[in-house]
């Protein structure tokens, strides 16, 4: 099946943040800050597989200055989470 002939497929937000691992809240401002595309249907937001993965080849070349290893929380109930199991 040719790219073009291919049907869209597409992504909730809960979905996307689901398979990256991370809160919805960074995936969301992901797209805020116009790093991640998404379209608006009804009230809800859809990310199309194509962007996802145009983002994510994107984001592969950054290396973050504190390592690969650390883990920065971006919900404050996480970290309390992890705390209490």
């Amino acid at each position: 099946m040719s790219p073009a002939s291919r049907p869209l497929r597409f992504c909730t937000v809960k979905d996307v943040a689901d398979r990256l691992s991370v809160c919805e809240r960074t995936i969301l401002r992901a797209i805020k800050a116009g790093d991640l595309p998404a379209i608006r249907v009804g009230r809800q937001l859809r990310i199309s597989e194509e962007a996802l993965r145009d983002y994510l080849e994107r984001r592969r070349s950054y290396q973050p200055l504190w390592g690969l290893s650390a883990r920065i929380p971006c919900c404050p109930f996480k970290s309390l989470f992890y705390k209490l199991i």
